[in-house]
């Protein structure tokens, strides 16, 4: 991208603006430079959000969460996704990095959530992305998204519709990818200079489908132990805005929830 930006476009105009809320990595702009192929006298600015986090939003990293790749991670947290949609009765959107541990989910949760009066809607197994949406917008209160793919950006949801966002796992692109593989080849330490980056600038904008508005209040709930165990996972959560984190047993993450969203909403300036 960046020889096709050097040729096609900087040379046509006097300056150019490109303005994003997801191009930082651990408040630095490193990685998005050398991907547009920033030059000397490059102005780089990160523009605060006028939201307050720390007070609209709570970040919650249950502990004692399964490694991904544990034979009943899937289970595991099926039951804490079950939990947080049955805690709020709806309002939340779950994302997902692939389409198998949504099908996984879904099934172990809907039927369950059915009989309490929550619609769980499944992408690709409830309908394509558009029906799914236009449902959950229609009655929010009692219905819950399952996504992948589209779903962790442009997702704008109204914010009486949206009280939890969860994120199952850290969305980094699967090894296997052809485009990706070819693309790390560019890299001498292809995780850390290209894997790492790409999958937090997803993360950021899975966690920005929570608020987007001044009334906009609710919770992030993260759901991989790698953000705990690995050097990266720091890196993960120094990205995100100034946000008050909570790491509460399984068991009283729904009680968490409660507390937090019963309080007094406080100004979001």
């Amino acid at each position: 991208m960046a020889e096709l930006l050097k040729e096609k476009l900087y040379p046509h105009y006097r300056s150019t603006i490109l303005i994003s809320a997801t191009l930082t990595v651990g408040r630095k702009f490193d990685y998005f430079a050398n991907q547009i192929g920033a030059s000397e006298g490059w102005i780089f600015s990160d523009i605060p959000s006028h939201f307050n986090y720390k007070q609209a939003a709570l970040l919650l990293i249950p502990r004692n969460l399964p490694h991904p790749t544990a034979p009943t991670a899937q289970q595991q947290l099926a039951k804490i996704i079950e939990e947080a949609i049955g805690t709020l009765g709806g309002k939340t959107l779950a994302l997902f990095t692939s389409y198998n541990s949504l099908d996984t989910v879904y099934n172990l949760i809907a039927p369950r959530l059915k009989e309490r009066g929550i619609n769980v809607l499944g992408q690709g197994i409830s309908g394509g992305r558009n029906k799914i949406f236009k449902n959950f917008i229609e009655a929010p209160e009692k219905s819950a998204l399952l996504g992948t793919g589209s779903f962790w950006e442009a997702l704008d949801l109204p914010g009486a519709a949206l009280s939890c966002v969860i994120i199952n796992k850290l969305p980094f692109d699967p090894p296997s990818d052809p485009i990706f593989k070819m693309r790390s080849g560019l890299f001498a330490d292809a995780f850390n200079e290209y894997a790492v980056p790409r999958a937090i600038l997803k993360f950021k904008q899975g966690f920005g489908r929570l608020i987007g508005d001044e009334q906009d209040r609710g919770i992030i709930i993260l759901l991989d132990k790698r953000l705990e165990t690995m050097d990266y996972g720091r890196t993960f959560l120094d990205s995100l805005p100034e946000i008050s984190i909570v790491q509460p047993e399984i068991e009283e993450l729904g009680e968490t929830m409660r507390k937090f969203l019963a309080a007094p909403a406080p100004s979001l300036y």
